[in-house]
C-alpha cells in the first residue's frame, strides 16, 4: 500500500549503493524539471516544475530571448518586467497584485531614482505614476 502511494506521488525506489544497514532500497523524489526551448530560442528555459506533483511555472522571453519579460506560476499569478536594453536590466516591474516598481538609470547603469505605486485594500499607496505627473516647464532666466 505504501509502495503504491509513493510511486503515485512520483517517488522512485532504487538500490542503495553503500548499504550500512539491512535496508537495501531507498526512495527518492525527482526534483527540478525544466522544459527548454528550441535552437532558435537559444535553449532558454520555457517552463519549470519543482516536482511532478506541482504545476509548471511558465517563463516568457522577449523577442530576442535576452530577458525574461513575464513569469506566471501555476495559480495564474504573474510578474511582468520591462527592460532597458542598454544594460539588460529591468526598469519596471509589475507584480501579481498590480504593484509597480520603477527605476531610472544614469549613463553607467546606476540607479538614479526609484518609485513604487499600487494599492493596498483598495487605497492607493506609493508615489504617483509617471504618466499622471505634470512636469513644470523650465523657465529661462538669463
Amino acid at each position: 500500500m505504501l509502495t503504491v502511494q509513493l510511486m503515485q506521488a512520483g517517488y522512485i525506489s532504487v538500490t542503495r549503493s553503500l548499504a550500512l544497514t539491512s535496508e537495501s532500497k531507498v526512495w527518492f523524489a525527482r526534483k527540478g524539471f525544466t522544459d527548454f526551448g528550441s535552437a532558435s530560442q537559444y535553449y532558454r528555459p520555457l517552463q519549470q516544475q519543482d516536482t511532478l506533483l506541482t504545476e509548471k511555472t511558465s517563463i516568457t522571453w522577449d523577442t530576442h530571448y535576452c530577458a525574461v519579460t513575464y513569469i506566471q506560476d501555476a495559480a495564474g499569478a504573474g510578474t511582468h518586467a520591462d527592460y532597458g536594453y542598454r544594460f539588460l536590466t529591468p526598469n519596471h516591474l509589475i507584480d501579481p497584485n498590480d504593484n509597480h516598481q520603477l527605476v531610472s538609470l544614469d549613463a553607467w547603469g546606476r540607479p538614479t531614482s526609484s518609485r513604487f505605486w499600487g494599492a493596498e485594500n483598495g487605497v492607493a499607496q506609493g508615489y504617483t505614476q509617471p504618466s499622471t505627473e505634470k512636469v513644470p516647464s523650465p523657465s529661462r532666466r538669463w
